[in-house]
């Protein structure tokens, strides 16, 4: 069944008869938990932290996180010497703690993802190894979003003074899965979710400043954006429009922001598929996330939905988040997954040795001028 529903998944949309790879990366430059001291903290509160491996193994990437990814990237071409081209989703700013606490919790305040890092020793050249890897040619910056926060339900929260949020804030994050909660909440980490017709017109802002620090901050525009959580709405690609953004990252189910759904709560996409402001879908359709559940034989699974993708002429675009290759909390997390990549990446070049590595914006530039590669 499972297989039936991945051949059912690469049915429709654009065609290539190249073998084209593309890996999607989400949540790089936002914080998540900062330390295992945080994590006790959460434990002793009562939080159930290992039903969640974000919350238990992802962390702000460090340097040295950074080095061990790209030696892995670094290692492999195609037949054209193209390198992997890693797309790095990236959020280009976190809450400014600080503030919000002088404030008293009845406003809130970013700061951008440079100030941020440069907050540890461990972070502070984060930014410019992206800068590296982008002009190396295998780890591409694209655009999650200004912060991967829905800052309504957070400051709402924050202000009712509850308690395990204001524990999150002393350890200065604000990142807990809602399925740790009992009972379960809205998610305070899908961005675009609207609740309120007031909060729904303030993400064009958010939007706008978004695009703006991406530029101040790499030297260039992002031609893609991912919605944290997969979650936003028209709206959301009008203001993307309007900022020059060309093509949408998406899972294959859109969520549809609370505000629109209209009864829907999700819109199914496919390959190449536009929208009314002539934006293009880029649709995962491989899985890679060893971090999730190590039972699972990721690299196995990936290569059978890449063999799909490639029988049904379709690109195989990889879904491969931040927390698989992060050390700071656990090292052997990084270690185990990063190994797991390499095979990955090796065993697609010798099964299909005219498989080629293309960024996303190579292929939605591809896709929206119906260019058969």
């Amino acid at each position: 069944m499972k297989h039936l529903k991945t051949h059912l998944n690469n049915l429709r949309g654009w065609r290539a008869p190249a073998k084209i790879l593309v890996i999607q990366s989400d949540d790089w430059g936002a914080l998540r938990t900062p330390s295992g001291k945080a994590l006790a903290a959460f434990r002793s509160a009562g939080l159930p932290v290992d039903r969640c491996h974000y919350t238990r193994l992802d962390s702000l990437e460090g340097e040295e996180d950074l080095d061990e990814l790209f030696r892995v990237l670094r290692t492999f071409h195609d037949r054209r010497g193209h390198p992997v081209r890693f797309t790095a989703n990236c959020l280009m700013a976190n809450p400014d703690f600080e503030r919000i606490a002088a404030a008293g919790f009845q406003e809130y305040f970013f700061e951008p993802v440079t100030d941020t890092a440069r907050r540890s020793t461990r972070t502070s050249g984060i930014v410019d190894l992206w800068k590296k890897g982008n002009a190396e040619g295998f780890f591409v910056p694209q655009l999650h979003g200004r912060e991967h926060l829905n800052i309504e339900r957070w400051i709402r929260d924050i202000k009712n003074n509850d308690v395990l949020l204001r524990l999150a804030f002393d350890h200065q994050t604000y990142a807990i899965s809602s399925h740790l909660f009992s009972p379960r909440r809205d998610s305070y980490l899908a961005a675009f979710d609207s609740d309120t017709p007031a909060f729904g017109e303030g993400r064009t802002e958010i939007v706008e400043d978004a695009v703006r620090l991406f530029n101040e901050t790499l030297g260039f525009s992002p031609e893609s954006f991912i919605a944290p959580n997969y979650n936003w709405d028209s709206a959301i690609e009008a203001a993307l429009s309007m900022n020059n953004v060309p093509f949408i990252q998406s899972s294959r189910a859109q969520q549809v922001s609370r505000l629109s759904r209209q009864g829907k709560s999700f819109v199914r996409r496919y390959q190449g598929q536009s929208n009314s402001y002539g934006q293009v879908y880029t649709v995962r359709n491989v899985q890679f996330e060893p971090a999730e559940n190590p039972e699972v034989d990721w690299v196995g699974r990936a290569l059978a939905e890449m063999a799909s993708a490639f029988y049904f002429k379709k690109p195989a675009i990889v879904s491969t988040h931040r927390v698989n290759y992060m050390g700071h909390l656990r090292a052997e997390n990084r270690k185990t997954n990063l190994k797991l990549l390499e095979q990955l990446i090796e065993s697609a070049l010798k099964r299909w040795p005219d498989v080629q590595f293309w960024t996303t914006a190579e292929l939605g530039r591809a896709m929206s001028s119906q260019e058969v590669a």
